[in-house]
C-alpha cells in the first residue's frame, strides 16, 4: 500500500512541474523584452542627455523608461511569488519524501530482521522440497520469487526515492539563488526609478517656467498635423477623380491590400532602434496638464543618425515639405497609406517600388532640443487613420 502512495505522490509531482516551468518561461520572457527595451531607451536617454536643453520628448522618453522600470519591477514582483510558490512546494516535497525513505527503509529493515531470525540457512530450498506433492511445491516455489521480487521493488523504489530526493534538493538550491538575485534585482530597480523619478520632477520644474514656448511647440504641432492630414486627403482626392469619382484598386493592389492585412502584427519597425515616446490619440500634455494633445500616428525616438525605413513593400506616392516638420514620405500599399514624417533627408524618389526594410531616409535631430531624433510614423486604410502600434511586431 505504502508503495501505491509513493507511486502515486511522484505522478502528482509532475504537472506542478510542467506548469511551474511553462509559467518561469513565459515570466522570463516577459522580463527579458522589457529589459531589451529599457536599454534602448537608457541609449536614447544619454543621447539627448549630452545637452542642457530641456525638451518635452525629452520629459516623455524619461517618462517611458520610468514606465518600463516599473513594469519590469512587477514581472520580478511576478517571478518572486512563482519562486516562493514552487520553494513552499519543493520543500514539503523533500520533507515528504524524508518521511517516505524512513518508512520504506523502517519496513524493509524489519522484513530483514525477521528473516534472518525466523529462517534458517538454505530455508528457501527445505521450503520447497518439503512439499507434501509437486503442485504445493510449484505454489512455495512461485510464493517465494513473487516475495523476492517484492523485496528487490522495496530496495529499487528507495533508490529511486533517493535519487529524486537529491534532484529535488539541487532544484531547492537553485531557486534560491534566483530567488536572491531577483531581490536584488528588484532593490536596483527600485533604486533607479527613485532617481529617474526626482529627474522627471527637475525636467517637469524646468519646463514649467517655459509655459509660453511649450503652448507655441503645441499650436505648431496642430498645423503641422492639420497640413499633413491634408496632403495625404488631397493625395485620397486625386486617385479618386482619376477614377471617376470612386477610390478604386486595380487587381494587384487589391492583392498587396489583403497581403498587408495579413501582416497585422508582424511588419517590422520603422527604424532599427528606437522607442515609441508618444501613443496614438489623445493625451493629456505631460507638463501642461490642463492641455489635450492629439496623435494621429505614433513618435518613435531613436539616436542620431537614425534611418527611417519602410514597413511594407509598396510604392511612393507622395514626398513633402511640411512648414516645421521637414519632409514627410507617403507610401502606398493597396487600399493602405504608411506615412513617415520629420526626416531632414530622402534616399528615394516618387513612383519608386520600395520594399520592406529599404531605407526611407534620415530621421531629423533637433539640436535646438537636446539632440532630439524623433519622427511620426502612421497607417491609413483609405479615408481612415489607424492606429499604427498593434500593426507593427512586437
Amino acid at each position: 500500500m505504502r508503495n501505491k502512495i509513493a507511486v502515486f505522490f511522484f505522478c502528482l509531482l509532475l504537472q506542478p512541474l510542467i506548469s511551474f516551468g511553462q509559467n518561469t518561461d513565459a515570466l522570463k520572457r516577459k522580463k527579458l523584452e522589457i529589459q531589451k527595451t529599457i536599454t534602448k531607451t537608457k541609449s536614447i536617454l544619454k543621447d539627448v542627455s549630452n545637452s542642457k536643453t530641456y525638451s518635452t520628448n525629452r520629459l516623455r522618453t524619461l517618462n517611458r523608461q520610468i514606465e518600463l522600470r516599473e513594469k519590469l519591477i512587477i514581472q520580478i514582483k511576478n517571478e518572486i511569488n512563482e519562486l516562493n510558490n514552487r520553494i513552499n512546494d519543493n520543500e514539503y516535497v523533500i520533507h515528504s519524501m524524508n518521511n517516505d525513505v524512513l518508512h520504506i527503509k523502517g519496513e524493509y529493515g524489519k522484513i530483514l530482521q525477521y528473516l534472518y531470525l525466523k529462517n534458517p540457512p538454505y530455508f528457501d530450498l527445505i521450503y520447497v522440497f518439503s512439499s507434501n506433492d509437486f503442485n504445493q511445491a510449484y505454489k512455495r516455489l512461485k510464493y517465494i520469487q513473487q516475495y523476492t521480487d517484492y523485496r528487490k521493488k522495496q530496495v529499487h523504489l528507495i533508490n529511486e526515492i533517493q535519487k529524486l530526493l537529491e534532484k529535488k534538493k539541487n532544484e531547492l538550491d537553485v531557486q534560491k539563488t534566483e530567488m536572491k538575485e531577483n531581490l536584488d534585482r528588484l532593490n536596483i530597480e527600485r533604486e533607479k526609478v527613485s532617481k529617474e523619478m526626482i529627474q522627471q520632477k527637475n525636467i517637469i520644474g524646468r519646463l514649467t517656467k517655459k509655459e509660453k514656448s511649450l503652448k507655441k511647440e503645441i499650436n505648431s504641432k496642430r498645423k503641422i498635423a492639420i497640413n499633413l492630414e491634408s496632403e495625404i486627403k488631397k493625395l485620397i482626392e486625386e486617385e479618386t477623380k482619376r477614377n471617376n469619382g470612386i477610390f478604386k484598386l486595380t487587381p494587384e493592389q487589391k492583392i498587396v491590400s489583403k497581403i498587408f492585412e495579413t501582416n497585422k502584427g508582424r511588419l517590422p519597425w520603422p527604424v532599427k532602434n528606437g522607442v515609441i515616446t508618444q501613443t496614438y490619440g489623445e493625451h493629456t500634455h505631460p507638463v501642461l496638464k490642463h492641455i489635450i494633445t492629439k496623435n494621429d500616428g505614433i513618435n518613435i525616438t531613436s539616436t542620431e543618425g537614425a534611418k527611417a525605413r519602410c514597413v511594407f513593400d509598396g510604392v511612393v506616392v507622395r514626398i513633402v515639405a511640411i512648414p516645421g516638420a521637414n519632409q514627410t514620405v507617403i507610401v502606398r500599399h493597396g487600399n493602405y497609406l504608411s506615412v513617415y514624417n520629420n526626416l531632414s533627408e530622402v534616399f528615394i524618389k516618387v513612383g519608386q517600388d520600395i520594399k520592406a526594410k529599404q531605407e526611407i531616409g534620415s530621421v531629423f535631430t533637433d539640436k535646438a532640443s537636446g539632440n532630439d531624433t524623433t519622427f511620426q510614423f502612421m497607417i491609413w486604410e483609405g479615408k481612415n487613420k489607424l492606429n499604427p502600434e498593434p500593426w507593427l511586431s512586437k
